[in-house]
């Protein structure tokens, strides 16, 4: 199912997201993480001087922005 949705970026959020409409008729939001929105999201963590994080994953798709993460912080995978 191709969208051909242009994908936008929420300076508010830092996350990028794209709508379309699906073949019920129906508007869907997809919002979703990229190298942007990781670093971002680390930036709180060095902002806010937080012990750690946790990021949760259903696959290895945005592979670049765990890459943004072990490059920046020690990481620990937990199963």
């Amino acid at each position: 199912f191709d969208t051909r949705s242009e994908i936008q970026f929420n300076e508010t959020a830092q996350t990028p997201w794209f709508s379309y409409t699906g073949m019920d008729g129906a508007v869907h939001e997809v919002w979703f993480e990229d190298v942007r929105s990781v670093r971002a999201r680390l930036a709180l963590v060095r902002e806010f001087g937080l012990a750690g994080i946790s990021i949760w994953t259903v696959n290895m798709r945005n592979r670049a922005g765990l890459e943004v993460l072990e490059s920046e912080f020690s990481s620990e995978k937990i199963v």
